[in-house]
């Protein structure tokens, strides 16, 4: 007899989704190139995220974002950059406040300007889009942009988002597209001053990489609608606080003129000293792509012949701007990196392409690159023996070492390399200059990993510079454990959990990074230096500059007052840079010498010395903060 089917054999059928295979075959090697890319962007943005502290404007910024997050006040300078204390916000919101939750988003906006990117595969072609991908995930500039809360962080993505548009609106010409476009024109305008000059750039960028295209009036208007009401709602946080439309516009301009356009030309040497300190290897490729630009267009890979022409124009714009505002700033050195590191993908996509990848991986291949590396490394070693001034006693030895390196090494090495050379099934030139940019790639990524790193001693890494002590996360830290031992039990609706009842008075000129970590102390005051601290309980700690400690009154037997590290400051070699012993370094071995030991441990001949404040200490908390005998300089 026949049974009829049951649940029971229903549910032992195989499922069509469960039962699908997965062909590995279907993953390229450019997927597998994209993937790579994203790791390590977010491998260099993510480790050691909050070694280093909060500094002074990322302090402001969080504060506003937790004022916003909680119905408060938020500060004049929160309207000058009013999307990034918005997402921060939300951030806060969602994860509650603290460091790691601050620098979230500029982590997570770092990785979506990487995968912007991949839209412009149809511009650019498929290996100068992962070319330049690899190149943003490894420069040390736009890892420093994604590393610390502030416009930076959100400029990148959102001029590639403003490029993106504008380059898909003048392919396919819709209202729709144009007001796309004009939605991400006024994000970009919203993350800060800079906005205003990154968003004409990418603009003019853009229509040219499109060839140009006559607008439309119905175009113009829906462009010109999405920027109105993206500015407007978000200045004025949909449209809850009315007053923020014109604080924005005041702000955001005052701040582009007071901050930037007021100062131009000084220190203008400062974007060409991050290009060559920590985008060296970008600032080859790009180098390397503009020659082919002029010299050969017509090898460039496909589809990519207009576009570097656009990108050649963005890039010289870009460091031409970014140089005439000079001073240092992340924010103004990302205005610069951002094209750079595209007309560095044009270059290295060519590169790319000129290599015959079957002959690379082969044993001749292989061969060849291994005599290529040591062979650089021979000839940095010879630099070395010849940058080094040996005394009187000892030049015999130095000359026979530098003998005995050139003639049994180096020479030997490059016989070597040349004989290697002629068994090669392509041209030679291309595989060397792929060994010389993954040592430079090398150094690179070294670079970036090292910017969260507090415990190496790299006074000269000019991305550093404004960056907080490490120190001052310790000390208050200090502080908050003694404030927690002594008024664990004064509890009021202030605080209701108790633990901070100390008194404590901050300098308004440096309130910040301290106003945020000390947040929760109820009795926090912010002062002038010429207004005297009153009040029914004489503060407990004092934290100002030292030359303030005396108009503050905090100067007398009854504290203890000791300096400390604040900021990082600029080296007196690139505050005033030496150009006559620049230009002649250039031929001296000694200086090539220092410079490749530059780019590595980044010493320079005088540190710059930090700039201090002074923590001021009434006797009892400074017993248990020091000691009994309240000497000491650490805690």
């Amino acid at each position: 007899m026949l049974q009829s089917p049951s649940a029971f054999d229903h549910a032992d059928a195989p499922s069509p989704a469960l039962d699908r295979r997965v062909h590995l075959t279907a993953l390229s090697w450019e997927g597998v190139g994209w993937i790579a890319a994203v790791l390590v962007a977010a491998l260099v943005r993510l480790i050691q995220q909050t070694t280093w502290p909060l500094g002074a404007t990322e302090a402001g910024i969080a504060a506003d974002g937790l004022a916003l997050a909680t119905g408060g006040t938020l500060s004049p300078s929160a309207w000058t950059h009013p999307l990034v204390v918005e997402a921060e916000a939300l951030a806060l919101f969602l994860f509650g406040p603290s460091d790691a939750v601050v620098r979230l988003v500029p982590a997570v906006a770092g990785l979506g300007a990487l995968l912007l990117l991949r839209p412009l595969r149809h511009w650019v072609g498929r290996s100068a889009a992962l070319a330049a991908a690899v190149l943003l995930a490894l420069s040390p500039t736009l890892t420093f942009a994604a590393r610390i809360a502030g416009s930076a962080a959100l400029l990148v993505p959102g001029s590639l988002l403003v490029l993106v548009l504008v380059l898909r609106h003048c392919s396919q010409p819709t209202t729709a597209s144009a007001a796309a476009t004009g939605v991400a024109a006024g994000l970009l305008l919203l993350t800060g001053p800079l906005g205003w000059l990154a968003l004409p750039l990418t603009a003019a960028a853009g229509a040219a990489i499109a060839g140009g295209r006559r607008a439309r009036i119905r175009d113009l208007s829906g462009l010109l609608l999405g920027v109105l009401l993206t500015v407007i709602a978000l200045s004025t946080v949909l449209f809850t606080r009315p007053e923020g439309f014109a604080a924005f516009l005041s702000g955001s301009l005052g701040a582009l003129w007071r901050d930037h356009l007021a100062t131009a030309g000084a220190a203008w040497w400062m974007t060409p000293l991050v290009l060559v300190a920590d985008e060296l290897l970008a600032l080859v490729l790009a180098v390397a792509g503009a020659w082919v630009v002029l010299t050969a267009p017509g090898s460039l890979p496909f589809g990519t012949a207009r576009t570097a022409r656009g990108l050649l124009g963005w890039t010289t714009a870009a460091l031409i701007v970014a140089s005439v505002l000079g001073g240092p700033g992340v924010a103004q050195y990302s205005l610069a990196v951002l094209p750079l590191a595209l007309l560095a993908g044009v270059g290295l996509g060519s590169l790319s392409e000129a290599i015959r990848w079957r002959e690379v991986w082969s044993a001749r291949g292989v061969a060849f690159l291994v005599a290529v590396f040591l062979t650089f490394a021979a000839l940095f070693s010879t630099f070395n023996t010849l940058g080094r001034r040996p005394a009187p006693t000892e030049w015999l030895a130095w000359l026979i070492t530098l003998l005995i390196l050139v003639a049994l090494v180096l020479v030997p090495l490059a016989l070597a390399a040349v004989w290697l050379t002629r068994r090669l099934d392509q041209r030679a030139a291309p595989l060397v200059g792929l060994a010389g940019l993954l040592i430079l790639a090398g150094v690179t990524l070294r670079t970036s990993v090292l910017l969260g790193a507090t415990n190496v001693t790299r006074p000269g890494e000019p991305l550093l510079i404004g960056s907080t002590a490490p120190d001052v996360t310790h000390l208050l830290a200090r502080i908050e454990k003694v404030s927690a031992d002594l008024t664990t039990f004064t509890q009021d609706t202030r605080d209701p959990t108790g633990g901070h009842g100390l008194t404590i008075v901050l300098d308004e000129e440096i309130a910040q990074p301290f106003a945020w970590y000390l947040r929760d102390f109820p009795n926090l005051r912010i002062v002038s230096a010429g207004q005297p601290v009153t009040g029914p309980v004489a503060p407990q700690v004092v934290i100002a500059l030292p030359e303030h400690i005396p108009a503050l009154g905090a100067d007398t037997a009854d504290y203890v007052m000791r300096p400390y590290a604040l900021e990082v400051t600029t080296p007196p070699r690139f505050a005033r840079p030496d150009w006559g012993a620049l230009l002649l370094g250039m031929t001296d071995p000694s200086e090539v010498r220092h410079f490749a030991e530059f780019l590595m441990d980044r010493r320079v001949s005088v540190p710059a010395e930090p700039r201090m404040f002074a923590l001021t200490l009434r006797d009892d908390v400074a017993q248990r903060v020091y000691g009994s005998d309240g000497a000491g300089t650490t805690p």
